[in-house]
């Protein structure tokens, strides 16, 4: 079962990165054009959300938790990750659908994978049972991460481009 999660999990990242190439030079150009105040303030809080969070659930682990750290950090790092990359992905879809463009199906594709898998890993027991030893933890962490820097750097891209 761990490998099918892995698998899926390396198809959603080929995925968005396939997506994001794909979409690399009409999607900044499309950022240009629409260049409006509505796409910095969604791009604004698409940066901002996982900082909070990840400040959210740091405050909850030391106020309330305090038990098992590293399984409650990487169900927040994968869980986020998918979260990230669903939401930019759905954003690079419909953002060229929108102004009747041909979108990438890679997006789309990436989208619906990685929001499946952060709703089936949203529980913390369900993660709990796919991911039991503690050195199956490392690389969920490391994907989580890399998803979220992934996501976090291409939503910088764009809001620095809606600022100018």
């Amino acid at each position: 079962m761990i490998y099918l999660i892995y698998g899926i999990t390396f198809i959603t990242l080929t995925c968005f990165l396939l997506g994001i190439k794909a979409t690399a030079k009409i999607f900044l150009q499309l950022v240009k054009k629409l260049n409006d105040q509505r796409l910095r303030r969604i791009s604004l809080g698409l940066l901002s959300v996982p900082v909070a969070i990840i400040i959210v659930v740091c405050i909850i682990y030391f106020a309330v938790w305090r038990s098992e750290p590293f399984p409650r950090f990487t169900h927040l790092f994968w869980v986020l990750g998918f979260w990230m990359i669903g939401t930019f992905s759905f954003f690079m879809f419909e953002l060229p659908l929108k102004e009747k463009l041909q979108p990438s199906y890679f997006a789309l594709i990436s989208a619906f994978l990685s929001v499946s898998m952060a709703i089936y890993f949203t529980p913390l027991p369900q993660f709990l049972r796919i991911f039991s030893q503690p050195s199956e933890f490392i690389l969920p962490m490391i994907l989580g991460i890399l998803a979220i820097s992934i996501s976090w750097l291409t939503t910088y891209r764009v809001w620095l481009y809606t600022g100018h």
